[in-house]
């Protein structure tokens, strides 16, 4: 290590992990030169039971070897970890993690170097709430697929794709702010499904987004609010005509947003 600094991992079992990737010196310790060595990461955490904070790993530079990579699915006791703008979003990349309660993202994806979302949340049974990059396009099917304990959802502006079961199972959901004001929005088969206490979606966009088979499945409790201006053109759209009782004006909606 010479002298260098060395990147602070509090976790002994990521550690012993990230050494075997980029400890080049073997010496035990990842220096800042070390860490910015890009690297290709796979299926070293995937399963790993007894892994608990990954939270350093935005510290270092590395690409998911594909798409499908599932970096840490099935990593039960995972609690927090945190992803750089240097990294990647893989499908499946944390599903079944059970106990992952702190998820910190990159602001921004233009530098992930993969970008697939398709049940990247599945069964994350602990987690209460996420804040998205901001310019994300695409949230693919299942993301947050039984997140149970989810209780809001921010959709960014940027957002075109909204996939099929986007939320389906998340009981505990109560409030959905839909920025998304690309037109065309497309929202998938049963998106906000089986979602028993949402209450409260705010749309901002003033053309009503295509909905698939079942988008809102047992949400019947939810109120819609959106611009004033175009109340009754989501009253009468289709897919949205016969929830029109449930549409309401931005303007009566009283909380922050």
């Amino acid at each position: 290590m010479n002298g260098e600094p060395a990147i602070y991992m509090a976790d002994p079992v990521f550690k012993a992990i990230v050494n075997s990737l980029w400890d080049t010196d073997e010496d035990g310790f990842i220096t800042e030169e070390e860490a910015s060595v890009n690297r290709t990461v796979d299926a070293q955490f995937r399963w790993n039971t007894d892994l608990v904070d990954a939270s350093a790993l935005k510290l270092l530079n590395w690409k998911a070897l594909n798409g499908d990579s599932a970096i840490f699915r099935g990593c039960t006791s995972l609690r927090k970890v945190s992803i750089g703008d240097n990294g990647s979003f893989t499908s499946y990349m944390f599903a079944g993690c059970s106990a992952l309660e702190e998820v910190e993202l990159p602001t921004s994806i233009s530098g992930l170097s993969q970008y697939k979302t398709g049940y990247m949340f599945d069964g994350c049974s602990s987690l209460r709430n996420i804040t998205l990059p901001s310019d994300m396009t695409k949230m693919e099917g299942n993301m947050f697929h039984d997140c149970i304990s989810l209780e809001e959802l921010d959709i960014p502006a940027t957002v075109t794709t909204i996939g099929y079961g986007l939320t389906d199972g998340c009981i505990s959901l109560k409030r959905i702010i839909n920025r998304a004001n690309i037109v065309p929005v497309y929202t998938g088969n049963g998106a906000f499904a089986n979602c028993p206490n949402l209450t409260e979606m705010i749309i901002l966009q003033e053309t009503p987004p295509t909905l698939g088979y079942n988008s809102f499945y047992k949400t019947d409790n939810c109120i819609f609010y959106v611009p004033d201006s175009v109340v009754d053109t989501y009253k009468s759209a289709s897919g949205w005509s016969n929830m029109a009782s449930r549409i309401k004006p931005l303007s009566s909606y009283t909380k922050d947003y």
